[in-house]
């Protein structure tokens, strides 16, 4: 019987046609796991170096930071190998996401205290060394600093997209933590350094270099500025305003039936702002579902309240790209 985390597939790809008016779109549907979002592959190579390095056999217990998905995934592999898990997110994360972990187990911690940059990542990794501090018994895997994050995505996702869509001339990939958009970065670099790799991050994250603002939807964006993430690695950057990422939802799913997670609408809202987005085959990631966001990106009262009208005035009809938020 097939083990929770090796349900992560290979092969689920599908071709959004005439995307935006203006392309095709071969995106990589990461969310077709039982954890359904790309972070189950980050998990399981997370759990098994914390195995092999860390002491997790004999302790049992782990800890961890997460804005949502790596929670869920961590959760469902930790349930299924017989480990502690404590998961600390904030109030960004879905009231689903936090749902599914506890329903697994996991002991779920909310921290509510912004850090200096008005996010919640610096405050998170803040309690997870305080608890550290008085628990010797207490293993941090760390998403953010363990190499074996990128790693996998260069091994597993970046290979996969390799071998089946030899024809790449683009590919787009979400900026969070930039495990993914580093490993899928480092191996075409090494092994195809003509293809073109444009990395996207939300306005408001501090990982391109750009000053700190409010963000709602979980998934993309730091306000910590990510160890991993090295600009030189990437053709262009782009930044997208969440009230866009909320459009682009609504677009996508009237258009083409699909319900996608608010990492994978920023990405395509990058792919819609970028002018240099062609007939050439264009790929991009989409690191999740979006049935965990019907209560927030896919509910019209929430998104009022986060962003007042300026989702809804957004025309991606037309086909040139309104804005082109660029830093470099």
């Amino acid at each position: 019987m097939e083990a929770v985390e090796d349900s992560v597939r290979a092969n689920d790809f599908i071709i959004l046609r005439n995307c935006f008016g203006r392309f095709d779109v071969t995106l990589k549907l990461e969310g077709m796991n039982f954890a359904e979002s790309i972070k189950l592959r980050t998990a399981k190579a997370l759990v098994n170096h914390a195995e092999e390095h860390l002491d997790l056999k004999k302790n049992k217990r782990f800890i961890e930071s997460s804005s949502g998905n790596l929670g869920v995934a961590l959760s469902m592999i930790a349930a299924s190998r017989g480990y502690e898990f404590i998961c600390i997110v904030d109030p960004n994360t879905n009231a689903t996401n936090i749902a599914i972990m506890k329903a697994m187990g996991a002991n779920v911690v909310v921290v509510n205290t912004k850090d200096e940059s008005g996010g919640y990542l610096g405050t998170r990794k803040k309690f997870i060394r305080e608890r550290l501090s008085h628990d010797n018994t207490l293993i941090w895997i760390n998403q953010y600093e363990c190499e074996a994050n990128p790693a996998i995505h260069f091994s597993e996702t970046a290979h996969q997209i390799n071998i089946n869509c030899s024809d790449v001339r683009k590919i787009y990939i979400g900026a969070g933590t930039t495990g993914t958009a580093m490993g899928v970065s480092n191996y075409f670099k090494k092994y195809f350094p003509k293809i073109d790799l444009i990395a996207v991050d939300s306005v408001g994250s501090v990982t391109f270099g750009g000053n700190a603002s409010p963000r709602y939807l979980p998934g993309l964006g730091s306000s910590v500025p990510p160890i991993f993430f090295k600009k030189e690695s990437f053709n262009r950057l782009i930044s997208i305003k969440e009230s866009q990422t909320v459009a682009v939802s609504r677009y996508i799913a009237r258009k083409y039936g699909l319900l996608l997670g608010a990492s994978t609408c920023t990405v395509l809202a990058g792919m819609y702002e970028d002018i240099n987005a062609t007939e050439e085959v264009l790929v991009a990631i989409s690191p999740d579902l979006g049935s965990k966001y019907i209560d927030t990106m896919y509910n019209d009262e929430w998104c009022d309240e986060k962003f007042g009208s300026e989702w809804r005035n957004i025309n991606l009809s037309s086909n040139e790209p309104k804005t082109y938020q660029v830093e470099l």
